[in-house]
């Protein structure tokens, strides 16, 4: 049997199995249009709402008026020292977020109950240097904020 012929079997048997390799779920389109509630998000937090649902083939409206309203609250960046060296001048944090979602449609009927995603990540910082601290945990904030962003729209992916 041929290689090429021998990888086909393997990934017919991988596919029949149930096996998908994880990567963007699609938005239900039962849920579209969409329209994102998030006056308590910064316009960046915002983006990239809106571009992570987009990627997963969302409708995303401008006006609230005829589409499902998608509320979305992210919480702050919460920081907790959970161990530090004071000969080596570095400190390891554990930090955490949440985001909490609901779905309702254009009449206000609850499409999905409230949900609450939380994550968590740690961090080593050398105390020492203040500035590269600082730029560290907002690049830390941010992944927290796109893995929790990305949980969402997997979990409404999967209703």
């Amino acid at each position: 049997m041929s290689r090429i012929g021998l990888l086909g079997l393997l990934l017919s048997l991988l596919l029949g199995c149930g096996f998908h390799l994880r990567g963007n779920v699609a938005f239900p389109e039962r849920f579209n249009p969409v329209y994102i509630d998030a006056t308590d998000l910064s316009a960046a937090e915002r983006k990239l709402i809106t571009q992570t649902l987009q990627q997963a083939s969302a409708t995303v409206a401008s006006e609230p008026t005829g589409a499902n309203r998608l509320a979305v609250r992210l919480g702050p960046l919460q920081s907790r020292v959970l161990a530090s060296s004071s000969p080596t001048g570095v400190e390891l944090r554990q930090l955490s977020m949440q985001l909490n979602y609901r779905l309702e449609n254009s009449s206000g009927e609850e499409l999905v109950d409230s949900r609450q995603i939380d994550q968590q990540a740690e961090i080593e910082l050398e105390k020492s240097n203040v500035l590269t601290h600082e730029d560290q945990l907002k690049n830390m904030a941010l992944q927290l904020q796109r893995s929790l962003i990305q949980r969402m729209v997997f979990q409404l992916g999967h209703l």
